[in-house]
């Protein structure tokens, strides 16, 4: 495997880590908040923590925000 394959392969792998992180996160936070006002609740909460400094934290907070409000629009 060539440098550049690896780098693909472990940007691919790092990719469905956080596909699966938000689809975790986005669960608990159903089974957390049973109403759509409280979904909407943790949805901003996310979208807060999305100003964080760590760009990592930052990218993370707003995926799973828009997850869950994705979630909300599926539900209607």
């Amino acid at each position: 495997m060539t440098p550049n394959e690896r780098i693909q392969q472990l940007e691919a792998e790092l990719a469905a880590t956080k596909r699966a992180a938000i689809h975790m996160m986005v669960g608990m936070a159903m089974g957390i908040a049973s109403t759509p006002e409280g979904r909407e609740e943790l949805a901003t909460g996310f979208a807060e923590a999305a100003d964080d400094p760590d760009p990592a934290i930052a990218e993370m907070a707003q995926a799973v925000a828009d997850a869950i409000r994705a979630a909300l629009l599926a539900d209607e």
